[in-house]
């Protein structure tokens, strides 16, 4: 038989329940459909719905068999998921469903999307002849229908669908056998119909409020596992919700934090004002530039300590109606803030000393050059470079240079004012940057320059080992130099070159410096007070013997200081050239052999003859009577010339031959031993050494640097002191520095050297005490002569 179709009203939906007789069975079919309605408001698991419908429909509307069918969207196809009746009568009831073809249709899925047997919610479908069901090209309506009341056909089976508002697909309630035996009536269909449209409603309700609980666990899962501490704040910023990560952040316990004002934890008590405002604002939807964007703040740990972190706002209202809550997420920026301030540390520090590098103190500069322009103030810069810091490298290792380089910056800087700057350039070469010099630059930059040199010629103690090193420093002055960065760092750099090129030990001033040219300008003058104020000073370096166990002295060196009133003690590097450029070159070296003379006429009065050696410059030499004055002093004296030693360059036998021959043959034909200085330096020339008359040699200590370290250097040493040796002549080497070196000499069979390791240049009261100790002891002994043969 053909089937027939009709809609009815879904309760809740567009119009009432069509309910027409208000009989005792209505009432009882409305307290089924109140019971299916208190289990959704309940919003149960959706199988207690299902199993709530299935009841209810039995025994309200009288069906033995009730089945439910859920629909699955993953496999397009339904899925039985509540059954009331027995497992015969269900048997039966899915019996009519899966096995016959032509009810197959009905949960197909497909089918049913193509109209033929969709009923929409609140409506119906029964058939009595299954094998006669409506086919897709047959209009529904013109189909004939069975009359209400007939007797219940065994074939008979009545489907529901189970839509929602939203037209979502949920299932199909199949019901069987009445309990009356007959089909149902109006009334009865619109209660099922009800019921179908109460459990597509449950189901609707318990999907939504399962991803409701879905989303409510992940957010309770998110808010609880996350990493970023989250405090929730209500419309009074209180706090409403402290997460397991703002524990940990901040050391406070949940408990004691809810119900806190919520400012207390985000601000310092300086910054509480400004942040309760901007809380405020937020909440009330007025800071909406501030929502979402990371703002750096500090938050306030237990302990009352600060920790700095990133703070985002998040403004949620469910509602018009609701009180809206402001989320903040804080991240611990304590460790990136630490990075942070590595790197900046980094990009303007030296990491192995402290010291500000180049770019700092380039900063440093522009600032202080900015300074003097609107004080009128000068601003000296020095570029300094430590002597034989190769040599230390090499012995002891870079650990061991690293150490010396950390301590020579802790030496430096202890010699300056708080305001004066001290950095790094890089390598064993520092900048030291005065700032704000009123009046003289140049006197206080000496004055510097030479406590900076005498600093770093005090020993340093490297683990188990004594360093001995120098410095060389090269100083350029603002506004007289320069008047930029570059320029003056160039000036600088060159200066230094300048002075490590003389020797090192000393600092040198740009030559192109107005002010330098001033001060110099005004040397003669205070060269013509010191030496009448008595302000030059000798110092003796010892000229030592590698031959003698415990070691001995051979002869002094004499060297000439300035013992300058406002300076300190200056080296002759910083006044010698400028005295031989005028007339008072002739004074201090007339100063100097009166000094020399005097000092040994003492010596001498206590039993000490040692050999004493003077630097002359081929300058003094040309003067025409200088041999005659030098030699006056030492007959005034009632001296032996031959315990003198005049050291000359080779440039002496050289330049102006003429002049010079003639005063060198007055020295030696008077019986003053006349010795090369520096000889393997730039002057040396073999082809000119066979044709001079000189009583010794000093080996210059450029050549001894790298020794042992460097193989090419150990050649080139073991070379000239084997020339030294065919010469005939008694040598000294110069520049013995380490203990290594000194071995090699020893190993060599050089029996005299000088340098630092050995003995530094001492003032008369230090040097008269080593002759007491080692000359007197010589004297018992066939002594070494410096420079007369070796004994």
């Amino acid at each position: 038989m053909p089937s027939s179709s009709r809609t009815l009203p879904i309760p809740g939906g567009p119009g009432p329940v069509s309910i027409r007789d208000a009989s005792a069975t209505t009432l009882a079919h409305l307290h089924g459909l109140l019971d299916v309605a208190r289990t959704v408001r309940r919003e149960p698991a959706l199988e207690e719905v299902m199993e709530a419908v299935a009841r209810t429909v039995s025994e309200t509307l009288g069906f033995k068999t009730v089945v439910v069918n859920l629909y699955r969207s993953e496999t397009d196809d339904y899925r039985v998921s509540t059954v009331h009746g027995s497992d015969e009568a269900r048997q039966v009831l899915l019996g009519k469903v899966t096995s016959r073809a032509s009810w197959q249709p009905l949960l197909d899925p497909s089918f049913l999307r193509r109209g033929v047997y969709h009923i929409p919610a609140g409506t119906f479908d029964w058939s009595i002849d299954i094998e006669s069901y409506v086919p897709a090209d047959v209009d529904p309506a013109e189909a004939p229908t069975e009359a209400a009341g007939e007797a219940w056909d065994p074939d008979d089976a009545i489907f529901v669908t189970l839509e929602g508002a939203n037209g979502r697909r949920y299932g199909i309630i199949s019901v069987d056998e009445p309990i009356s035996r007959r089909r149902p009536d109006d009334q009865q269909l619109d209660v099922l119909n009800a019921f179908a449209a109460h459990t597509a409603l449950a189901i609707e309700s318990a999907v939504q409020v399962a991803a409701l609980e879905s989303v409510v666990t992940r957010h309770e899962a998110v808010i609880e596992t996350s990493l970023d501490g989250i405090i929730a704040l209500d419309s009074s910023c209180k706090v409403i919700e402290f997460n397991p990560a703002a524990e940990r952040m901040l050391g406070h316990q949940r408990a004691d934090v809810i119900g806190r004002d919520a400012v207390d934890l985000l601000a310092v008590a300086d910054r509480r004002g400004n942040a309760r405002r901007v809380l405020a604002n937020c909440l009330a939807d007025c800071g909406a530039e501030l929502l979402g964007r990371h703002i750096e703040t500090a938050a306030i740990r237990a302990d009352g300590t600060a920790l700095p972190v990133e703070m985002s706002l998040t403004r949620v209202q469910d509602s018009p109606d609701d009180a809206p809550v402001l989320y903040a997420f804080l991240r611990d920026i304590s460790e990136r803030r630490r990075s942070q301030e590595q790197l900046t540390y980094l990009a303007y520090h030296d990491p192995l000393t402290g010291l500000p590098n180049r770019s700092q103190i380039e900063q440093h500069l522009e600032m202080a050059l900015a300074r003097a322009e609107r004080n009128g103030h000068a601003v000296a810069l020095m570029f300094a470079d430590l002597d034989d810091f190769k040599l230390v490298n090499d012995r002891l290792g870079h650990a061991a240079g690293d150490r010396l380089l950390a301590e020579v910056a802790d030496r430096l800087r202890g010699k300056l004012r708080a305001t004066d700057v001290l950095g790094r350039h890089g390598g064993d070469e520092f900048l030291v940057l005065l700032t704000d010099l009123p009046g003289d630059p140049i006197a206080k930059a000496e004055t510097v320059a030479s406590n900076l040199l005498g600093a770093l010629r005090e020993p340093f103690v490297i683990g188990t080992s004594e360093v001995k090193i120098g410095g060389s420093v090269g100083i350029s002055v603002y506004p007289q130099d320069a008047t930029d960065t570059e320029a003056l760092l160039r000036h600088a750099d060159v200066a230094m070159y300048s002075a490590k090129s003389h020797g090192g030990g000393r600092y040198a001033f740009h030559q192109h410096s107005n002010t330098l040219g001033a001060r110099q300008a005004s040397l003669p003058s205070q060269l013509r007070r010191a030496v009448a104020q008595d302000e030059f000073v000798l110092h003796y370096q010892p000229v030592w013997k590698l031959g003698v166990t415990g070691g001995g002295i051979a002869g002094l060196e004499a060297l000439v200081r300035w013992q300058h009133p406002e300076l300190g003690l200056l080296m002759p590097g910083s006044f010698i050239d400028a005295a031989e450029e005028s007339s008072m070159g002739d004074e201090l070296a007339d100063w100097v052999a009166r000094a020399v003379c005097r000092q040994a006429s003492e010596w001498g009065a206590s039993g000490l003859r040692p050999h004493v050696s003077l630097n002359v410059s081929p300058h003094q030499l040309r003067a025409t009577d200088f041999a005659h004055r030098l030699l006056g002093q030492i007959a005034s004296h009632r001296l032996d010339p031959t315990n003198f030693v005049v050291e000359l360059t080779e440039s002496a036998w050289t330049i102006d031959a003429l002049g010079t021959l003639s005063a060198i043959e007055t020295l030696r034909t008077a019986g003053v031993r006349l010795a090369i200085d520096d000889f393997g330096a730039g002057w040396s020339s073999l082809s000119r050494l066979r044709q001079l008359h000189f009583d010794g040699l000093k080996v210059d200590r450029e050549l001894l640097r790298d020794v042992p370290s460097d193989p090419t250097a150990v050649a080139v040493m073991r070379a000239v002191l084997d020339l030294a040796r065919a010469c005939g002549s008694v040598f000294v080497v110069e520049g013995v520095e380490t203990e290594e070196q000194r071995q090699f000499l020893s190993a060599c069979g050089v029996q005299l050297a000088q340098g630092f390791h050995l003995a530094r240049p001492q003032p008369v009261a230090e040097a008269t005490a080593l002759l007491e100790r080692f000359l007197i002891a010589d004297r018992r002994d066939a002594p070494v002569a410096w420079p007369a043969a070796a004994a």
